[in-house]
């Protein structure tokens, strides 16, 4: 795991021990989320989630999107659910 990753996520447990993120996506965490009388969240770079999951299990893109969607997009874990991004660029 990135050393940066890794420090992000121990900060935020320090004060927050009960964050959730998949953990197999690590590499796909980009910050965090913070809103006004909300629990900080992780925040993780949707692209990447499903790059991640095409290297690891070799499956095209549309089943990893798929996948994505269903089990980690569609998985609810409470209010500290992690959050994900689609970045402009990767948008057109």
């Amino acid at each position: 795991m990135n050393k940066n990753i890794e420090a992000l996520i121990n900060r935020i447990a320090d004060f927050c021990e009960e964050i959730v993120y998949p953990k197999d996506l690590e590499e796909a965490i980009i910050g965090i989320v913070e809103k006004c009388g909300e629990p900080v969240t992780i925040l993780l770079d949707r692209k990447k989630c499903i790059e991640i999951l095409r290297d690891n299990d070799r499956i095209d893109y549309d089943m990893a999107e798929s996948f994505f969607t269903e089990y980690i997009l569609g998985s609810h874990q409470g209010e500290y659910s992690p959050s994900f991004a689609t970045l402009v660029k990767d948008l057109f």
